[in-house]
């Protein structure tokens, strides 16, 4: 089930021209979940754009917010979508460098 969830965020990320997709695997042994899905969007309207996607397809999931960054937690799969400055600023891939990385684009 968490493969048919991934696959369709990265769909979804792909359809809505996502990029810098970055999959972050913990093989189950991550502090929270077992994937983090990483990507980023060129302006706010395209980061709306996508947020909305991910919520009409998967559903609202648990989602937090701040500018130029939205968070879904889908249970297993945590999602972050980054404006670029917010992306560079905090950094996930670096923070979570023990993670098996999967740059998907």
């Amino acid at each position: 089930m968490i493969k048919n969830l991934l696959e369709e965020i990265i769909s979804i990320l792909k359809d809505t021209k996502a990029y810098n997709i970055v999959v972050l695997d913990f093989h189950g042994e991550g502090p929270v979940v077992d994937k983090m899905v990483i990507a980023t969007a060129n302006v706010v309207t395209h980061l709306n754009a996508i947020v909305a996607k991910l919520q009409s397809v998967l559903g609202k999931g648990q989602l937090d917010a701040s500018e130029g960054w939205f968070v879904f937690d889908y249970g297993d799969i945590m999602v972050h979508l980054f404006l670029p400055d917010k992306r560079e600023f905090y950094s996930l891939e670096e923070l979570w460098g023990d993670a098996e990385k999967v740059i998907l684009n």
